[in-house]
């Protein structure tokens, strides 16, 4: 008979329960992997992570698992497009969810995509994406801008 399939239930900031396969979570993050060698048992609170993170880091992780790294390569790349279309803001939940469960793969995966999203845009477009105030004075930001100008033309 065979034996039942191990899973770890990881429970969201709204208390939503998500089972992942054990054997998924243990390749896929060292700090899932590490609470188990220190002999934590039952399911692990992720306190500053809602449930659709939760759940897009579970499909990540399931998907490694069964097809093994994702290298944007093949029909990988169409999944990996599919998996990664969503907000800036979903893109960086997800990388605060892989720094904090230590998923180098997750992280780097998403960085990328979020870098590419912001390469070609203006300081002021990227700003107001990410919520950041302008600190510099109109006359600081044009001795920046003239003192580095090959950092603004791929934004005019």
């Amino acid at each position: 008979m065979a034996e039942p399939k191990k899973t770890i239930v990881l429970i969201s900031s709204e208390g939503t329960e998500h089972e992942v396969d054990a054997a998924a979570a243990l390749e896929c993050s060292v700090t899932i992997k590490n609470m188990v060698e220190m002999g934590v048992e039952g399911p692990v609170p992720l306190r500053y992570m809602n449930s659709a993170t939760v759940a897009k880091v579970v499909e990540f992780w399931s998907h490694r698992h069964h097809h093994g790294d994702i290298d944007g390569a093949g029909g990988e790349a169409a999944w990996e497009a599919e998996f990664f279309d969503c907000t800036i803001g979903d893109l960086c939940d997800m990388l605060g969810a892989a720094n904090f469960l230590v998923d180098e793969k997750l992280l780097d995966r998403a960085a990328c995509t979020v870098a590419d999203r912001i390469k070609n845009m203006s300081v002021e477009v990227v700003r107001d994406v990410f919520g950041v105030e302008n600190d510099f004075t109109p006359e600081e930001e044009a001795e920046e801008r003239s003192k580095y100008p090959w950092a603004f033309d791929a934004c005019r």
